[in-house]
């Protein structure tokens, strides 16, 4: 954090601090997207069921393995934060730890990846992930949450445990920012398998989503689940530079040497390089707060290469510079060398004619 993240802001003649500032703003930005996900869970259960009448036991089975964000009933209704551009919702649980969940209703934000493969949408996750783990970092440290060192020693860690349930290589991202040291994993283990009907259907795959909905039905193609692990973290304060980390990613992708890091930085940077044909980016608003713009103008990757393509050329031509500065004193002694040689034949021609011309005229007289 720089000097002037300190300085204190005006506003409405009240002098507050950058810390607390940017903590005004989650408080309110959060009041105002605060919302009871249980009603709008089951608007969404109908949405996708139509007409078709379920009984019970077959409703009760698609609910098990479904989606994240557990369905609740009207009378245990949980109170869940939201991200204004983030489709993860968090909440405190009984045991106090912070609890991820995917918000598969919030269709508006599921648009957004409209005419996405999946490798981009995947990539767009992981990217919400980076970004919302790093306003949780800046959050504790504007709050001066306690801390602790870390298992190397190397940074400091949060004692707030997050707990998310996820599956495939978000399983591996998180390995990574582990091996990074970005965070630390308390525990991971198998929790279930889903058919992930509601995330499918927040992608805007219908039709997987009803093949999920049918084999839960019918107990067949139960190949199309997949495992659910449950895991548990903390975030460290060592912090997550998105362009130093795409750049160290740059360093290393074509290469094969011994850098301990360069598998975890490979996995990270392919987030940012899956979505370089997409004008989104990670920038900061004034108070200092990293969001997602997704009407960039260029792709936070296009940006970086231009910026090493840039920079390289520019290296390139400061050495051919150099190299011409190093060899103009040779070029010069050569020059002076040249003249040298060129002078002293012109004089001894000089000297010749003169000497010829002085017989020519003795001969004469």
């Amino acid at each position: 954090m720089s000097n002037n993240d300190n300085l204190p802001i005006k506003s409405d003649s009240v002098l507050l601090s950058a810390e607390n500032k940017r903590n005004l703003k989650r408080f309110t930005a959060r009041m105002d997207k605060i919302g009871k996900m249980g009603a709008s869970t089951a608007i969404a259960f109908a949405g996708l069921v139509g007409t078709v009448v379920f009984t019970a036991p077959a409703a009760a089975a698609i609910c098990a393995g479904t989606s994240v964000i557990a369905l609740t009933s009207a009378a245990n209704i949980a109170i869940y934060k939201k991200e204004k551009d983030m489709l993860f919702v968090t909440r405190k649980n009984l045991l106090g730890e912070t609890e991820i969940s995917q918000d598969s209703l919030d269709f508006k934000g599921f648009s957004l990846m409209k005419g996405f493969s999946p490798t981009e949408k995947g990539a767009l996750m992981g990217l919400q992930a980076l970004v919302g783990l790093e306003r949780f970092k800046q959050e504790f440290q504007d709050r001066n949450v306690k801390k602790f060192p870390s298992k190397d020693g190397e940074s400091n860690v949060y004692k707030t445990v997050f707990v998310t349930a996820t599956h495939g290589i978000n399983i591996k991202t998180f390995e990574s920012l582990e091996k990074l040291g970005y965070i630390e994993i308390e525990s991971l283990k198998n929790l279930r398998k889903s058919y992930l009907i509601f995330e499918k259907l927040g992608f805007g795959q219908t039709k997987e989503a009803y093949k999920g909905v049918k084999s839960a039905i019918t107990r067949k193609n139960r190949n199309l689940r997949k495992q659910i692990k449950k895991i548990k973290f903390r975030i460290t304060d060592k912090p997550f530079d998105f362009e130093k980390v795409y750049d160290q990613y740059l360093m290393v992708k074509d290469t094969t040497g011994n850098n301990p890091d360069r598998k975890q930085l490979k996995r990270i940077g392919l987030i940012f390089e899956a979505l370089k044909n997409r004008n989104i980016d990670v920038q900061r608003d004034k108070l200092g707060i990293p969001f997602i713009n997704y009407d960039a103008t260029i792709s936070l990757a296009l940006r970086k290469q231009a910026q090493r393509v840039g920079r390289e050329s520019r290296e390139d031509f400061k050495k051919r510079i150099e190299d011409i500065e190093i060899d103009t004193p040779e070029r010069i002694k050569e020059q002076e060398d040249r003249k040298e040689r060129r002078d002293n034949l012109e004089n001894a021609l000089d000297d010749f004619l003169r000497i010829n011309d002085k017989d020519k005229n003795e001969r004469t007289m």
